[in-house]
């Protein structure tokens, strides 16, 4: 255990694969420093936040000492950056941009896992990709108006990753959850879950053009869908899962 800003955090690391793979991911973020006086990369940098987090620490200070006490495998040579400096370039860079790379390497961990020997065993039904879409105010996390920063994620069930996050815009979490799924690549035959906000006509559709299954929840909000017959469906329509409360 090592103390970072007064709070006992394990100083894992990633290893030096998974680390090679994320540098390589995050090369796409572009840097939003001028060229001149720059002693750091913007993806060694950014390696070590992410790997901090990933670690346990919850603040630039603790990021800061997260990168003396523990550093990363790879990617960073000599003396580590400083915690004003990492602070000043999480402000600065394209969130978005961020969020882009994290998705790609997120991705690739969980496929790389999926290709395992014992994965490929499972029965199919054990091995069908589910994915939960869920929204979650951040706490300590505000706007400029002092409204709280909240974000629609997608989460894989099995593998218990995060693979892609999207902020929500004027309380518009409706309208995230199709911005989340479109950062995915890939959506065929894969079960999409969610609450009853989200059991919406629209949603339903998209998923079905992308190939997607879904299973929603049915509240009030769904007044004629949940006083309708729930016989099972006709042939040809076996994607429209609904889950009944």
């Amino acid at each position: 255990m090592a103390t970072i800003a007064g709070v006992d955090v394990p100083a894992d690391r990633l290893s030096v694969a998974q680390s090679i793979r994320l540098l390589h991911a995050l090369s796409a973020v572009p840097d939003p420093r001028q060229r001149r006086g720059r002693r750091h990369s913007l993806q060694s940098i950014l390696l070590i936040a992410i790997s901090a987090v990933l670690a346990g620490a919850r603040s630039y200070a603790a990021i800061g000492d997260w990168a003396v006490l523990a550093r990363p495998a790879v990617g960073v040579r000599g003396r580590p950056p400083s915690g004003a400096t990492i602070r000043r370039v999480l402000l600065a860079v394209d969130p978005v941009a961020v969020e882009a790379a994290l998705t790609r390497w997120t991705l690739a961990c969980r496929n790389a896992a999926a290709a395992t020997t014992e994965q490929k065993s499972l029965p199919h039904n054990e091995r069908r990709q589910v994915l939960a879409i869920d929204g979650k105010s951040l706490r300590g996390a505000r706007q400029p108006d002092r409204q709280q920063t909240k974000l629609v994620s997608v989460i894989d069930h099995a593998h218990r990753l995060v693979l892609t996050q999207t902020e929500v815009c004027d309380g518009n979490e409706i309208a995230a959850f199709r911005t989340a799924l479109d950062s995915l690549p890939q959506l065929r035959g894969c079960l999409i879950t969610a609450d009853a906000l989200h059991t919406q006509r629209g949603h339903a559709d998209y998923l079905l053009a992308r190939g997607a299954h879904y299973l929603f929840t049915v509240k009030e909000n769904q007044c004629a869908t949940r006083r309708a017959d729930t016989s099972p469906h006709e042939a040809g329509q076996t994607r429209r899962e609904v889950c009944w409360v």
